[in-house]
């Protein structure tokens, strides 16, 4: 009887474990990827924003630090990114060397494509910042 108690409390207790897991955090997973430069070189990283586990377009994978990781999920909860308008902010101009970001949040299903030559939400610049810090 005793260990049928035990059982039970242990069922309870993981259960509320798992509802925490699944429901605290949910920004999910994060896509950002480059194209451009002098080379028109590819780069990409894909982020675990609640772990700040990434991995990059060679396969090499990492944990950011969680100041990093905290600035990118609070940026991609912030409404001003939320309600950025999904359309590509772009230089009309023929510029050489144009690279352009493409900003994705897998699970919410938004993301953004700009131009760092045209007027874009400087609020993006972060993405840029940590994207090349962790994108090597």
């Amino acid at each position: 009887m005793k260990s049928l108690k035990l059982l039970l409390i242990f069922s309870i207790i993981s259960s509320c474990f798992l509802l925490f897991h699944i429901t605290s955090g949910d920004s999910g997973d994060l896509v950002i990827s480059r194209q451009g430069g002098p080379n028109n070189e590819y780069k990409s990283l894909q982020i675990e924003l609640n772990s700040g586990y990434y991995i990059n377009q060679n396969g090499k994978t990492g944990k950011m630090t969680m100041e990093d990781a905290k600035k990118l999920e609070d940026l991609v909860d912030s409404d001003e990114f939320k309600n950025m308008d999904p359309t590509t902010f772009h230089d009309s101009s023929n510029k050489p060397w144009k690279t352009t970001y493409k900003i994705t949040v897998v699970s919410k299903k938004i993301g953004i494509v700009f131009d760092i030559t045209a007027n874009y939400p400087k609020s993006l610049d972060p993405f840029v910042t940590i994207f090349e810090k962790y994108s090597v």
